[in-house]
């Protein structure tokens, strides 16, 4: 009988863990450069959301949960990174996974935040380039447009 109860509390913690990331979507961007150290991370990332139940995006979008990643890949600003900030999704260190597992919990997302603050002067960056080069080309557009005109007065 012992055997049996340890058997039966051995599957609920399984079933439980299986469970900690039900319902939930992730992003991950841990492959910046992707050498070999980071493609086992991604893979064993992967693994750790599938086997508790949670599913992978491969794009960031309004229905991911979290995006999951490294220090290095917010450093780098990867694609992920700037999207997930452009949408205010969680960006996450790699460890909230990890701990949730180890912890059999779903921990608190605030915990493992990655400081942003680069990431996000790197958009405004790019987005004032973006204006200003929007600008120069209205202007060209409207020097343009003036010379039209006053070419077809001259033909009237």
């Amino acid at each position: 009988k012992g055997s049996e109860v340890l058997e039966r509390k051995k599957k609920q913690k399984q079933k439980a863990k299986t469970k900690l990331f039900s319902r939930r979507l992730f992003c991950i961007s841990t492959k910046a450069n992707m050498d070999s150290k980071q493609a086992t991370e991604y893979s064993k990332v992967v693994k750790i959301i599938k086997e508790n139940g949670g599913e992978i995006s491969s794009t960031v979008h309004r229905k991911v949960f979290a995006l999951i990643t490294t220090l290095g890949a917010v450093q780098r600003c990867t694609q992920r990174v700037r999207k997930a900030c452009k949408l205010d999704i969680p960006v996450v260190d790699v460890s909230f996974l990890t701990e949730s597992v180890q912890k059999e919990t779903f921990l608190d997302l605030n915990n493992f935040y990655l400081d942003l603050t680069n990431v996000k002067r790197e958009l405004e960056r790019r987005e004032k380039a973006k204006d200003d080069h929007s600008d120069a080309a209205g202007k060209e557009e409207t020097e343009t447009t003036s010379d039209v005109s006053i070419t077809s007065k001259h033909v009237r």
